[in-house]
């Protein structure tokens, strides 16, 4: 009946918005775009919040990501980390050989990557 849904509606307001929620594939980049949209119709970050159930806090951080970067600044950023001790061809021929198993213990773990 309707072309739009009820989100798309609050979207309109910025065809920009209205675009990339829709190309969206994120369900949270979909939610911080709808965050960004009711904060640009006029509503406070505690509306927003309200609106969408979730903190004031996060809407402010959100607005404030949008502001500095734009649509890619409502994109998750890679975190750094500990790079892993096993490289990952080594863990992809443990994990082959332990699936064909119906259970395992940590000795045929150990086993299948000293032969792995």
């Amino acid at each position: 009946m309707f072309s739009f849904t009820p989100w798309e509606v609050v979207l309109s307001v910025d065809s920009d918005l209205l675009r990339a929620y829709r190309v969206e594939d994120d369900a949270k980049v979909k939610e911080r775009i709808l965050m960004v949209s009711l904060l640009r119709e006029g509503k406070s970050t505690y509306d927003a919040a309200e609106t969408l159930h979730c903190s004031q806090s996060k809407v402010a951080y959100w607005k404030r990501r949008f502001e500095e970067g734009g649509i890619e600044g409502l994109r998750t950023r890679k975190r750094p980390g500990r790079p892993p001790k096993v490289p990952r061809a080594k863990m992809d021929e443990v994990r082959r050989i332990l699936d064909g198993r119906d259970w395992w213990t940590i000795k045929a773990v150990r086993e299948a990557s000293f032969t792995a």
